[in-house]
């Protein structure tokens, strides 16, 4: 039998170099190959022996892996290996088999000796005298050569010589200077340029210096860059560089033109002086600067010399710029509505890309969304929704459109906001005597230009009494509810509900409180109190005879008069009436007999009743910036306008006077004033017809006239002024004016007559309000005048002289030697439905001459008939009181004429009960 011997792993070492001459700071490779047999897979590790001082073997890699065959190895020899021939060994291991070598023999030879190379460009230089001419020196280095020395000689009389940098270290270029006298006399000069390094051998290069003869005294300028671009609202630079020649030493005064519009140049310095031979030219323009390509003429002057020029080709390019473009640019849209406008975007100049747009100034309520809010293209959408939270009124809202680089765009889109079409409807209390009429006047507020025709009914009545409308379908504002009470109707205070339908608006409702009274009362007496206008007969009406004592209750006749005696000089007279909110308005009057029967008698010409008339505007209209209405007055009517339509109410069924004027609003400035007016003589129409049209327009209108009210004694408070207008026929408005400080309008002279007043007005007040003071004056023609205000009027005393059966408050103050003649105040509490107020009026005639101050108070009235305790204050809520004090009363008591004045003081303040 035979045994096949075992099989022993093995390894082979070979190298693709064994030898090698490698200088000092040098490397050498050689490649290391591993042979692999009998089944050997393992790791083969390398390393370096016996190697020489200064030399190391960096193996790549260090271990050969099964699959790998080879390894780089990097011989590196350091400053200090010794010059010599000497020898290492590697080695290849891995386990389990032996380990192979191969020798390296490694070489390191003597450096090299350094060398240099210098040249100097094309060898030869040209330099007027007194000028300097420069020649780029160029070095190489070879062998380790290090730092170059730069020197010359042979530079004939007056040239000096100058290198930059004279030492080069590790760099290769120099620039020669060879700065010329004035006196060095005319030639071609070699001057020897010599390199030296250490260790090397000098090197040298000639330069050939031609010296030429100096022009005459002058200058030359050039610009660098001399060709600009900018982009509009940007700008750039380009330095002005002065030669002097001849030995010229003056100032060179630096100018420009040729820049177009938008675009300027400034100089730094403006003028070169003694050694300066550089001016920096800014360029700078705006982004109105039109695009285009301009030369700019550079102008240096200086005295005895020729201008000299230079030019720079300044390029501007379109400033980037966003434009926005909405169609339309004013918008009206209802509550509870939208509308949009299209908003087209341009890109100017180098921008491009999106658009990003968005919207500012939206009040709470008003949105805009965009369809698209990025615009890649050149038109997006505003949509603009209005929600019901949104007040009426016109809002500026800015459109911005935003580009690459936050480059702003804008346009203003005005949005009027007008109400939701519709209506409400409010009604005054209203009093009727058994067998005799009442009325409520029924207030229907139209808004969004709500001009449908209010269908109207009333639903409650109590039995016995019936109900008519004028007219039962308002095309107005305004309609008068006529109760008629039987003489069987029961008296008490009774709730009617009053309803109103329209096409296309959500029906309203509202209620009168009706007061029915026996009939019977009046009474007769000294004084009778007759009430023409139904809305205003009171629901209960009281005297006092004299200055104090018990009140007595007063029922109307089937006239609606009020009769009661007085037996001494004075007395007092309470009623209360019902106000169109729903509200009361008590008044208590202290009055003189005579006066009182005076303002008795004078119910029925300020407060008539009457019939319902009609009429329209003309030259009105209104644009972004102003909004103009027309203000109307017929008898003692105001005209309640609804768009070009007005309606006067309750006009005096007699011969009157229609005065009217065009009140302007201008949004912009935040002013408004009227301009023209029209004053239309003995006008009595028919009850529901109409006064036809008022032009603004037209041949009876007029500009109004204009006086100026100069203030003394007004301090630092806030002065406004105004006037009013009393026809011979009884017809009365305040013309409004805020177009100048002190400017009061009224009617020119050339339209006035005898009768005709105008009452001017000058007030002053703190900037709270809370007290004010007035002087005013009767004239029946307008002019400048002087005015002299009274003093100031201190807080009165306030308090709560009771809480039941209802809140009652006191307000007490003294006379002063202004105001003297008369007092009043009015006590407010609540709002709306709710709210009830009480106005006390008392004149020095009932209080006597010798009486220096006055109080109002609320009295107990729960003890007289028929007085309802609701028509008094409740607790725990605030009562405003505003108290006024007059010295030199006029008006209706005493009648006013020309000339006649009063001044007043008044104080606004608050209490709790």
């Amino acid at each position: 039998d035979s045994t096949t011997p075992a099989v022993t792993p093995a390894i082979t070492l070979t190298a693709s170099a064994s030898s090698g001459t490698i200088a000092r700071g040098a490397t050498s490779t050689t490649t290391l190959t591993i042979t692999r047999s009998s089944s050997f897979t393992g790791d083969v590790a390398l390393a370096a022996e016996g190697l020489p001082a200064g030399v190391t073997v960096a193996f790549a890699p260090t271990s050969i892996a099964n699959g790998s065959t080879t390894s780089i190895a990097t011989i590196s020899v350091d400053q200090t290996a010794a010059i010599a021939t000497s020898s290492f060994t590697i080695r290849a291991s891995g386990t389990g088999v032996s380990s192979q070598t191969v020798a390296y023999s490694v070489t390191v030879p003597a450096p090299a000796t350094p060398t240099i190379t210098i040249s100097a460009g094309g060898g030869a230089a040209s330099a007027v005298q007194g000028s300097a001419a420069t020649v780029p020196i160029t070095v190489t280095r070879a062998n380790g050569a290090t730092a170059i020395t730069l020197t010359s000689t042979g530079a004939p009389t007056g040239v000096t010589v100058a290198f930059a940098p004279a030492t080069l270290t590790t760099e290769t270029a120099s620039t020669l200077t060879l700065t010329v006298a004035s006196t060095t006399v005319v030639g071609t000069y070699p001057i020897v340029v010599s390199a030296a390094a250490t260790g090397a051998t000098t090197q040298n290069v000639t330069v050939q210096l031609t010296v030429t003869a100096a022009a005459a005294a002058g200058f030359s300028l050039t610009s660098a860059p001399a060709a600009l671009s900018v982009t509009a609202g940007q700008g750039g630079t380009s330095v002005v560089t002065l030669a002097r020649t001849g030995g010229f030493a003056g100032d060179v005064a630096m100018t420009a033109t040729g820049a177009p519009a938008g675009m300027t140049v400034t100089f730094a310095p403006a003028t070169l002086t003694g050694a300066a031979a550089t001016s920096t030219a800014t360029i700078a323009t705006t982004a109105a600067t039109v695009a285009g390509t301009y030369t700019l003429t550079i102008r240096g002057n200086s005295t005895g010399q020729t201008e000299r020029t230079t030019s720079i080709a300044v390029t501007v390019g379109a400033a980037p710029g966003v434009t926005v473009a909405l169609a339309p640019t004013t918008l009206s849209i209802a509550q509870n509505s939208s509308a949009q406008s299209v908003v087209t975007i341009a890109r100017i100049g180098s921008l491009t890309g999106d658009v990003a747009m968005t919207a500012t100034g939206m009040p709470t309520g008003l949105t805009v969304a965009f369809a698209p809010a990025t615009v890649t293209g050149t038109s997006t959408t505003a949509l603009v929704t209005v929600g019901s939270v949104v007040a009426v009124g016109t809002y500026p809202i800015v459109i911005t459109g935003t580009g690459v680089g936050s480059v702003l765009g804008t346009a203003t889109l005005s949005v009027t906001v007008t109400a939701a079409q519709g209506f409400t409807l409010a009604a005054s209390a209203a009093a009727a005597v058994q067998g005799a009429t009442g009325a409520s006047t029924i207030t229907i507020t139209r808004i969004g230009g709500f001009t449908t025709n209010v269908d109207l009914t009333a639903t409650g009545l109590p039995a016995n009494v019936t109900a008519a409308f004028n007219p039962a379908s308002a095309s107005g504002t305004t309609s008068t509810l006529t109760f008629t009470a039987a003489a069987g109707a029961t008296p008490g205070s009774y709730t009617v509900t009053v309803n109103g339908t329209a096409a296309g608006a959500t029906a309203q409702s509202t209620t009168v409180a009706l007061t029915i009274t026996a009939s019977g009362g009046g009474g007769g007496g000294n004084i009778a109190w007759k009430f023409c206008d139904a809305t205003r007969v009171p629901l209960w009406f009281a005297f006092r005879n004299g200055t104090s004592g018990t009140w007595t209750r007063v029922t109307p006749s089937a006239d609606n008069t009020f009769s009661f005696s007085l037996s001494g000089s004075s007395g007092g007279v309470a009623l209360v009436q019902g106000v169109t909110n729903g509200g009361t308005q008590g008044t208590v009057y202290y009055y003189t007999t005579t006066e009182l029967t005076g303002i008795a008698a004078s119910e029925c010409t300020t407060s008539p009743g009457g019939k319902s008339i009609t009429g329209t505007y003309a030259g009105l209209t209104n644009s972004a910036t102003a909004i103009q209405s027309g203000i109307s007055f017929l008898g003692s009517a105001s005209g309640t306008a609804s768009g070009a339509n007005v309606t006067f109410n309750n006009v005096p069924n007699k011969t009157t006077d229609l005065l009217a004027y065009r009140n302007v609003i201008n949004l912009t400035a935040g002013t408004f004033s009227a301009d023209r007016g029209v004053l239309r003589r003995n006008v009595n129409v028919p009850g529901i017809s109409t006064v036809g049209t008022i032009d603004f327009d037209g041949a009876e209108s007029f500009a109004l006239a204009t006086g100026t009210i100069t203030f003394t004694n007004a301090g630092t408070d806030q002065t406004a002024v105004i006037a009013s207008f009393t026809t011979t026929n009884g017809t009365a408005g305040s013309i409004v004016s805020v177009g100048g400080a002190g400017t009061v309008l009224g009617i020119p002279a050339s339209k006035t007559q005898a009768g005709d007043l105008h009452l001017q007005i000058a007030s002053a007040s703190t900037a709270d309000g809370l007290s004010s003071r007035v002087f005013a004056q009767y004239n029946k023609d307008i002019a400048n005048r002087a005015f002299t205000l009274g003093a100031v009027l201190a807080a009165p005393t306030l308090s709560t002289t009771a809480t039941s059966p209802y809140a009652r408050v006191k307000v007490a103050t003294a006379f002063t030697s202004d105001y003297g003649d008369a007092a009043g105040s009015t006590m407010a509490q609540g709002a709306a439905a709710t709210a009830r107020s009480w106005t006390f009026n008392q004149s020095r005639g009932y209080l006597g001459t010798g009486v220096s101050s006055f109080e109002f108070e609320l009295l107990d009235f729960s003890g007289v008939s028929g007085f309802l305790n609701s028509w008094g204050f409740v607790t725990g809520t605030q009562v405003q009181v505003s108290t006024n004090i007059i010295g030199g009363l006029v008006g209706s008591l005493s009648g006013p004429t020309e000339g006649s004045s009063f001044k007043s003081a008044s104080r606004t303040q608050t209490i709790v009960p």
